[in-house]
């Protein structure tokens, strides 16, 4: 994703906070691409 591109970039560039946050925004990203899974296996999507 764009987030883990950026990470590298700014791991380069030494940037830790940048870092940080681009693989927070990865983190975000991923956790929302799981939810609907989540809520399909209770039995429906909401």
């Amino acid at each position: 994703t764009r987030a883990i591109t950026n990470a590298r970039r700014q791991t380069k560039e030494g940037n830790a906070d940048g870092v940080a946050d681009s693989l927070k925004e990865a983190l975000d990203v991923f956790k929302s691409l799981l939810q609907p899974v989540e809520a399909g296996s209770q039995g429906g999507l909401k």
